[in-house]
């Protein structure tokens, strides 16, 4: 059915249903300048993660609502990745207590190549918390890793190039 509509009202029926399921949050669209001949719109995840503060949805983050139990998820993540990078950059700026690891929200980065309209090659880059709820088969109250359901859920947009857009 949504095929045969027109594509403005297959916009607005998709954003009717990401706003009922709580899959949408007002990210305001970014544009940098990355020498191509207009600026690139982007998705910033610090304004997303503005955003996931001011609404309390640290569950989209890392599958706790609660903050103070994702502050304590947070710090025993980087105490254990400190075993691991001692020399990791985040840990110099917390012992000149710049930073507080227990605020500071471990994230992935994700780019990869894909194909959209009649084949052409796209650029998409992504981000997503890497705590979380666990997997599907390996499902835990916390401390999990983040890929436990939807991927609308848990991969987060930050922005799309085709392949006349990428400089390099």
């Amino acid at each position: 059915m949504v095929r045969s509509l027109t594509k403005p009202y297959k916009e607005e029926i998709c954003h009717k249903a990401f706003s009922k399921h709580g899959l949408r949050l007002d990210v305001p669209i970014s544009y940098l300048d990355v020498g191509l001949s207009s600026p690139l719109p982007v998705l910033k995840p610090s304004d997303f993660l503005k955003l996931v503060d001011e609404t309390r949805s640290w569950d989209k983050l890392c599958g706790q609502a609660d903050l103070t139990v994702a502050e304590s998820m947070f710090e025993l993540f980087w105490s254990r990745y400190e075993q691991l990078y001692p020399n990791f950059g985040i840990f110099n700026l917390a012992r000149r207590k710049q930073v507080d690891l227990h605020r500071c929200c471990p994230i992935y980065i994700h780019g990869d190549e894909g194909t959209h309209y009649k084949k052409s090659a796209i650029m998409v880059l992504q981000w997503q918390g890497v705590l979380g709820k666990g997997t599907a088969k390996n499902q835990v109250v916390q401390h999990g890793v983040n890929s436990l359901g939807h991927t609308l859920r848990t991969r987060l947009l930050i922005g799309v190039m085709t392949k006349d857009q990428r400089v390099c």
